[in-house]
């Protein structure tokens, strides 16, 4: 792993943790958000660590990487969506456990999946990579519009305010992800003498958006820490 890249990732972990702190005290959904960005950072260091170990099976460590990053949105998506609801019919549905075993076994059978096709070579690495970035700009903007609705229902209550913040780090993400998929879809890391400034910009806005959505993350959950006591 490159410097920048573990650069990036760090403050992922920070701010999982903070979240898993926070979730674990509180509605269910924000143990679900706190579980997806907990694969955020898994979904970096999987790959590297995989790389490490001698066998055949590092060829598939990209992938899978990719796959933990499409549950990671997912999740996180979910946790939204369950919270839109909770905010509209105050109650919770499903336990945390029964969570956690759904999302370890999808990733588990998506994981058989991977192993039992055919070896994913770069250009099947660069498609997954592609529809990961999608699932996240797109998730990361609907995301915005159910916060709004979230915050809607919530009224002036305390923790409406925090609402803001965590509106602010799906916009980052989005940024972050549409930088990426911007790369990814024009190649440009195959043409960046030819296109440097479409090079530089994109390249730009996946670093800062990457690095101010997870500063954000862990500066909003301290937020809702204050906020609810």
């Amino acid at each position: 792993m490159e410097p920048m890249q573990f650069a990036l990732v760090v403050p992922w972990m920070v701010a999982a943790g903070l979240a898993l702190r926070f979730g674990m005290g509180n509605a269910r959904a924000w143990s679900s958000m706190a579980i997806g960005f907990l694969l955020i950072p898994a979904s970096e260091l999987l790959p590297v660590v995989l790389g490490w170990l001698p066998g055949p099976h590092t060829t598939y460590a990209p992938a899978l990487g990719h796959l933990a990053g499409m549950a990671a949105i997912l999740v996180v998506h979910h946790s939204v969506q369950d919270y839109y609801t909770f905010t509209q019919t105050l109650e919770e549905r499903g336990t945390r456990p029964l969570i956690s075993l759904a999302m370890a076994g999808a990733l588990g059978a998506a994981g058989l999946l991977l192993l039992a096709s055919p070896e994913p070579t770069p250009l099947v690495n660069r498609a997954m990579h592609v529809v990961e970035n999608t699932s996240w700009l797109l998730l990361a903007l609907i995301n915005v519009g159910l916060i709004r609705k979230i915050r809607r229902n919530l009224g002036d209550t305390p923790i409406s305010k925090g609402f803001f913040a965590l509106a602010a780090v799906f916009g980052c993400i989005a940024l972050w992800k549409g930088g990426e998929l911007y790369l990814d879809v024009y190649q440009l890391d195959l043409l960046r003498e030819r296109f440097p400034l479409g090079y530089l910009a994109a390249s730009f806005c996946s670093v800062a958006g990457d690095a101010l959505a997870s500063i954000g993350a862990s500066a909003t959950f301290i937020y809702f820490s204050r906020l609810l006591r």
